[in-house]
């Protein structure tokens, strides 16, 4: 088993088992309480193995967290500070694979996901097309730079 899922089985008065639908703070709860498994399998697994589906955050009005793949090209796109990563470098990071034509859609699909959850920060990212991807200069430029 590479991961687990935990679903908020009762969100809707809608099914067939007549489950109660969970209140705001017993999501908060249950939230707090996965994140805090999160944690220990980081530090003993070095995976975060349990995650909770969208439903959670978007009950509680929380922002829904970047995936690991999201989140891993995210780091590899900052840690070139403004240089183009490339299709193929992504494909790498994100799979151990150079990227397909099929993988570049997948990237695709990736970064339109990341760049709708980054709200107005998304603009920080420009589409080097077709090569991949960078930080936008004025994201990378440090005060004092002209």
């Amino acid at each position: 088993m590479l991961s687990v899922s935990v679903v908020p089985v009762g969100l809707t008065r809608h099914h067939k088992y007549g489950h109660r639908p969970l209140t705001s703070g017993e999501m908060e709860s249950i939230i707090a309480q996965v994140e805090a498994w999160q944690g220990e399998f980081q530090r003993s697994l070095g995976v975060r193995f349990s995650h909770l589906t969208d439903e959670w955050y978007l009950a509680t009005g929380r922002p829904v967290p970047p995936t690991y793949r999201q989140f891993a090209a995210l780091v590899r796109i900052a840690e070139a500070g403004g240089r183009v990563v490339t299709y193929e470098d992504l494909g790498r990071a994100l799979w151990d694979a150079p990227a397909s034509s099929a993988t570049k859609r997948r990237i695709a699909v990736i970064m339109c996901r990341l760049r709708s959850q980054l709200g107005e920060t998304a603009s920080y990212i420009d589409t080097v097309r077709p090569v991949g991807y960078r930080l936008a200069p004025f994201a990378t430029s440090r005060p004092g730079d002209p």
